[in-house]
């Protein structure tokens, strides 16, 4: 499949999703460099992603990534209509070689762009429902994805506004994960007013939710012992937060 269409995002963020296949790795392997459990970790999640009978986009950005060809009748597309979906859809599109901008009688990336409102909100269903950090940071990736024109200035600046003050630096929702996410996002937008100091205070709560072992939770407050112990997902996501963080894109 055409792999050209990822010539929009920047290495470090292709190199960041790779990270995310590697969910089976235990933490601690990955901190000693077992390359061989890491090599066999991901045979393994190629057969996991291949077994499912839906692709979501990050299925469809590990298999393309790993040259492994696509089943185009396989990738989820989300028929119902919101911010939270539509820019999975375009993600999604792109990493399988489709058009997002002419996939069965839709132009997803439109539907985004013409629902962007001076605030930079991008209104696909419903403002309240479309108002979420990690909506507007998927949608801004998936707009530079694609090149798409928009106001880059004002989406960026409205994600920033959700940044919270934490016990160290800032977060978005106490969350390392959506925090992970953002920093990916506005990375991609340095030129932007404020976006640098942001970036620093982000990767200070980053730093400061690290566990004992090195790790990252999906959610240090949660109850839940599977949420609040180390996560090779969540770990991933910040170690390619803190790359892409640093790096000049």
């Amino acid at each position: 499949m055409k792999r050209n269409k990822f010539k929009s995002l920047s290495i470090v963020l292709i190199f960041s999703i790779l990270l995310n296949i590697i969910s089976y790795v235990p933490v601690k392997a990955l901190a000693e460099g077992k390359e061989d459990l890491i090599e066999e970790a991901i045979e393994t999640t190629k057969g996991n992603i291949k077994s499912l009978s839906k692709y979501e986009d990050n299925d469809t950005l590990a298999l393309n990534l790993l040259g492994e060809n696509i089943d185009s009748n396989k990738i989820n597309i989300y028929e119902y209509k919101s911010l939270k979906t539509y820019p999975k859809n375009i993600i999604n599109l792109v990493a399988a070689g489709k058009n997002p901008e002419d996939y069965e009688g839709k132009n997803y990336v439109k539907e985004v762009l013409d629902g962007q409102t001076e605030s930079g909100l991008f209104v696909v269903g419903n403002e309240q429902e479309d108002l979420y950090p990690e909506n507007m940071a998927n949608a801004i990736i998936a707009m530079d994805m694609t090149k798409a024109e928009y106001n880059k200035v004002s989406a960026v600046k409205l994600l920033m506004s959700f940044a919270k003050q934490s016990e160290e630096g800032k977060s978005f929702d106490d969350n390392v994960v959506k925090t992970s996410l953002a920093i990916i996002a506005l990375s991609l937008h340095k030129d932007v007013e404020g976006v640098n100091a942001l970036i620093e205070e982000l990767k200070e709560y980053l730093k400061s939710e690290q566990l004992y072992d090195g790790s990252f939770s999906i959610n240090s407050l949660a109850d839940d012992d599977s949420d609040s112990e180390g996560n090779a997902v969540a770990t991933a996501m910040v170690i390619q937060a803190l790359e892409i963080g640093r790096a000049h894109v």
